[in-house]
């Protein structure tokens, strides 16, 4: 095989590099099946049939938009800001960008207004383009909508847009993507084309997609989980999708549209089984549309109990490890479908192509084809994750920020937990919070835990119970399981366990968007 040149095999790239862009799969999806479904738009009344958009359509939709941003004054290297849910169009205006060569800065729909307005200024884009409900909330331009545009395109046009040696440039970013983060101030990712069609085929190597995979989309592309692991997998392995309008819709409309692939966070399964809580493995496979092939979580770690239910329902949940500055897939559990050897311990090896390294202190250290290409207008902050070591290891490795450990006998990694997470105690010794929260998850009685420092260099517990509240005996059972799990020097400045009275939720200020808690505010109100 030439340099360069590749082969699509089940959605897995074989030899070569990855593509400048990833329309290249679009232009390949028209050409070779230009009537097969690749998007379904269900109206409000889920009985009413779906309409169905081909690829050949969709190539033709991008011309237009393209077209219309063109329209705007938008050329090759502006930067686009695209504010809305996800969407057909917020699709087509990402696409339409890639194809005029410039970067596109997609926001989560759930920021503050004020949020919003402060990284306009700080990427001064060419437009900011709108969604209808956030249209009043910010100066900007409407997203072009695709239903009032032409979907037959010119078919050459796209390839001539891909020959287009600007198309895909190395030293451009394809998005900056804002993290969520712990810092008052979001800082902007800049990720290349090479940075995310790498991933994606990595990620589909250890999780094989196939063109008959159906998915239904809840999670927000401005995020780089579901940019790669969603957007940018079915735009390769040319399978269908459909989104859905927040989580009562989500769950509407499974049984219509019967996916094969659900990419969700943690909290999205465990909302499924607070409305399924007697459910057996057939009534829960149902739920799910009944023809589910693949479950995968991420975002925040999963529950040891949630994890357990839908494994002893047939169902493995395929967790993953990564952050928004690696594309974002570090480490992935295995699905039996990649001719590997089935591996769902911990998050799983890390994927083809990224190398790993575990300090002495265990700090997780990454390389590879999907670290990002730094912070946006942030040198020094991009600087300050990088450092060069010598040894076994020479070279560049850039800091994740997360501690952790390789599970004994397996190529799997745990997670630890942030290392801003570590706990100092007052004799000096570090506590990783993560680690007894595994443990903990394990009881069948607790809902959720928290470890947390606490006065004079302490640590304490945070729990809510399942179903019935946790009595006094059960306080008692907890605390000896907590301290028989420490060593002597933790168990000395142990000081006690908090039964948390406000609900774990985005609302209540203790879980952030991804479902994962926000161990500070859980700190700040029962640390003292």
């Amino acid at each position: 095989m030439a340099p360069g040149a590749f082969e699509l095999r089940n959605g897995v790239q074989r030899g070569g590099d990855p593509p400048p862009s990833a329309l290249i799969y679009l232009a390949k999806h028209a050409r070779s099946k230009p009537d097969s479904v690749a998007w379904i738009e269900r109206s409000a009344d889920l009985h009413k049939p779906p309409l169905q958009i081909s690829w050949s359509q969709l190539t033709g939709l991008v011309q237009s938009f393209a077209h219309e941003l063109s329209r705007t004054g938008i050329r090759r290297q502006d930067r686009v800001v695209l504010w809305g849910f996800n969407s057909l169009d917020w699709i087509l205006t990402d696409w339409a960008c890639n194809a005029l060569g410039a970067t596109s800065i997609p926001l989560d729909p759930r920021l503050p207004d004020q949020t919003v307005r402060d990284i306009v200024d700080r990427v001064s884009p060419r437009a900011t383009f709108l969604d209808p409900l956030h249209r009043e909330r910010v100066a900007g331009l409407p997203l072009p909508n695709w239903r009032s545009l032409p979907t037959g395109g010119d078919p050459s046009w796209l390839d001539s847009r891909l020959k287009d040696a600007t198309i895909g440039d190395a030293s451009q970013p394809a998005t900056i993507l804002f993290t969520s983060g712990t810092s008052n101030t979001p800082k902007g990712v800049m990720l290349s084309h090479g940075n995310l069609i790498s991933n994606a085929l990595a990620k589909l190597k250890a999780m094989p997609q196939f063109p008959t995979d159906h998915r239904v989309n809840l999670l927000p592309f401005a995020h780089a989980y579901a940019r790669t692991c969603e957007l940018t997998t079915w735009l390769i392995s040319g399978s269908s999708m459909e989104v859905a309008r927040g989580l009562d819709d989500f769950f509407s409309r499974l049984p219509f549209a019967r996916p094969t692939l659900i990419n969700a966070v943690p909290s999205v399964y465990e909302a499924l089984l607070a409305r399924h809580p007697a459910s057996t493995e057939a009534n829960l496979r149902a739920a799910l549309g009944g023809r589910i092939r693949q479950l995968a979580s991420g975002g925040a770690p999963l529950h040891y109990a949630l994890r357990t239910c839908f494994q002893d329902a047939g169902m493995p949940i395929y967790q993953g490890y990564g952050l928004t500055e690696t594309s974002p897939v570090v480490c992935s559990n295995i699905h039996p479908d990649s001719g590997a050897p089935t591996c769902l311990d911990g998050v799983g090896p890390p994927v083809e192509g990224t190398e790993v390294m575990l300090d002495t202190d265990s700090n997780l250290w990454v390389r590879g084809l999907n670290v990002m290409m730094g912070y946006w207008d942030d040198p020094e902050e991009t600087n300050r994750r990088w450092r060069r070591f010598d040894g076994p290891h020479e070279g560049d490795w850039f800091h994740t920020g997360d501690l952790a450990r390789r599970i004994e006998g397996t190529p799997s990694l745990e997670i630890l937990g942030r290392c801003d997470d570590t706990i100092v105690l007052a004799n000096g010794y570090k506590l990783h919070p993560l680690a007894i929260e595994a443990q903990l998850s394990k009881i069948p009685y607790l809902e959720n835990s928290v470890v947390i420092p606490a006065s004079n260099g302490t640590w304490r517990i945070c729990v809510s119970g399942r179903k019935e509240s946790i009595g006094s005996d059960q306080l008692v059972d907890l605390e000896k399981q907590v301290l028989v799990r420490c060593s002597q020097e933790f168990r000395n400045l142990f000081s006690k366990i908090v039964i948390c009275p406000e609900p774990w939720t985005v609302e209540s200020g203790l879980l952030n968007f991804k479902g994962a808690k926000r161990r500070n505010e859980f700190a700040a109100r029962f640390g003292r």
